[in-house]
Formats: structure tokens, C-alpha cells, sequence
């Protein structure tokens, strides 16, 4: 186990006999099962010294935890947080960001406004006006796995910019019902700006990140020009 890894500085060890602390070596807790007594160091970036437990996870990941958080008796407060330490909040930090938002639209109707929860959450039939909300496949409610997900289904955003939304917008967020499209804010008159939103699919080129995007954001440029002229708006 390398406990660098994992945001773990050991400073002591010595015999769980000579400690005031509870035994946990063997018990289940939550979805870890305590292997040994690690020692006493500092856990996740923490400035306060723990006691710390060598554990194994139900997910089949490996790691040390603080004693505090392996309370038996708050066992079913216990989840996995293995994610937080093996490098996924760095690899997928632009795609958690969204899943807040993604799920506001959904399920947080005081977060939102009006208008984006009518089309989400709060969306109805427009024929029967029976609520038929869009909501968020149930995979996807834990972060880690609806940025798993978008990486498996349509990759990460090429960059800046880019909106994650649904191909359909009747049905729910789904790796088989969403897209990148790009956002555009075109200038003009009297210190306002245009919103425009282009449905482009990310070329090859758009998915490298060290890559920029000419061909579409020349397609883009077009395109405001095209609605600069209809609107007659100057750019």
C-alpha cells in the first residue's frame, strides 16, 4: 500500500496494546474491512495526528483511514470515499464541476430558475401538461460516476466553453442522450450580448485539449455573422 498515494504521513507506530483506542482490526464497517493498526500520523492533508487503519474496501481499492471516521457506531454513515484518492477528483475536476448543476436542474427547483426548471425538472407534456420531468439516470447521481460516464460515452468538453445538454430533451440525462455543443457570445449594440448556442460535433482535432478548434470556430463566426445580418445587429 503506498500510503503517499493517498495523502497519508505516518510519524509513529507502535502496539494497538499501549493505545487507549478501541481494536478494530477484523471488524466491518461500513463497506471496509480493518486489516491492522497503521500507526499515528496525519490523514488527507489534515494538520491534526489520527490513528490510523489499514483497510479494505468493497470496491477492492486498498487504503488508510482516520479512526474517527471507522465508528462502528455510526456504521451506517460509513460510505466509500476510495475515489477521493486515486486520482479521479484531479482527472475528472471538469466534469464533477457540472454534475452539481446538472442536478439542481432536476431535482433543485429553489437552485434554478424558473425557466430552466420548466425544462427540467419541473418540465410538462406540452399537450396534457402531465409532469414528465427530465431527470438523471440513477447510475449518475454519485459524481465520480457521471463523470465515468460523459469520458465513456462523448469524452471530456474539447474546451472551454463547451455545454453538456441532452440530444433529446424530453427524456433524461443518460450516456445514450447527451452532447457537447459549443456556446457562443456575440456582441452588440448598446452593451448587450447575444447568446448562441451551436450544436457541432467536436471534431478529433476538438477532443486532444493541446489541439484548438479553427474549423468549428470558424463555423461559428458564420454563423453570427448569419444572425448578425437576419437581426440586424452589428459584430
Amino acid at each position: 500500500m503506498n500510503s503517499d498515494s493517498l495523502n497519508v504521513k505516518i510519524i509513529k507506530t507502535e502496539d494497538i496494546s499501549n493505545l487507549k483506542i478501541d481494536d478494530l482490526t477484523g471488524q466491518k464497517i461500513g463497506p471496509y474491512l480493518v486489516k491492522s493498526y497503521a500507526g499515528e500520523g496525519y490523514w488527507n492533508k489534515l494538520r491534526s495526528k489520527s490513528h490510523l487503519w489499514e483497510a479494505s474496501c468493497d470496491c477492492g481499492t486498498d487504503l488508510i483511514l482516520k479512526h474517527s471516521f471507522l465508528n462502528p457506531e455510526k456504521e451506517d454513515k460509513v460510505s466509500c470515499i476510495c475515489d477521493r484518492f486515486n486520482g479521479l477528483d484531479e482527472k475528472y475536476k471538469s466534469l464533477t464541476k457540472r454534475h452539481k448543476n446538472v442536478m439542481n436542474k432536476c431535482y433543485e427547483q429553489s437552485e434554478v430558475t424558473e425557466y430552466v426548471w420548466s425544462k427540467f425538472g419541473g418540465r410538462r407534456n406540452p399537450i396534457t401538461q402531465e409532469p414528465e420531468p427530465v431527470l438523471v439516470c440513477d447510475d449518475w447521481h454519485d459524481k465520480y460516476e457521471f463523470a465515468k460516464g460523459i469520458e465513456k460515452s462523448i469524452g471530456f468538453p474539447p474546451s472551454k466553453g463547451w455545454i453538456l445538454t441532452l440530444i433529446d430533451e424530453s427524456k433524461n440525462f443518460s450516456p445514450e442522450n447527451i452532447k457537447w455543443v459549443k456556446k457562443l457570445a456575440m456582441p452588440v449594440n448598446e452593451g448587450r450580448s447575444l447568446n448562441l448556442i451551436a450544436s457541432i460535433e467536436p471534431s478529433p482535432e476538438d477532443l486532444n485539449w493541446k489541439k484548438s478548434s479553427n474549423s468549428n470556430l470558424k463555423e461559428l463566426i458564420d454563423l453570427t455573422k448569419a444572425v448578425s445580418d437576419i437581426l440586424d445587429y452589428s459584430i
